[in-house]
């Protein structure tokens, strides 16, 4: 599911804004290679963005470690373990 290599791509580029000190004028150039397309994407994060997500991406991260993965339907067509999941 592209859209979740998406949300890694945010992710990472968030890390590093972070481990730089959260500087307001940086810029990350991040990418994504898609192996069976034979594509890279790119996307520009700035500094606004970095706000804009990194409060979501917390939130994320810290349900994550708690280890408690609440079922969300409305995903499952698009979740890559649907089919190990049985939450169908």
């Amino acid at each position: 599911a592209p859209e979740y290599y998406e949300f890694q791509l945010e992710f990472y580029a968030y890390a590093i804004w972070k481990h730089k000190g959260c500087p307001s004028d940086l810029s990350v150039d991040a990418g994504l290679y898609y192996l069976r397309e034979r594509e890279c994407r790119r996307k520009l994060f700035k500094g606004g963005d970095f706000v804009k997500f990194g409060d979501e991406i917390h939130v994320a991260a810290t349900e994550a470690l708690s280890g408690v993965f609440n079922k969300a339907e409305s995903r499952c067509s698009s979740c890559p373990w649907s089919k190990e999941c049985g939450k169908k």
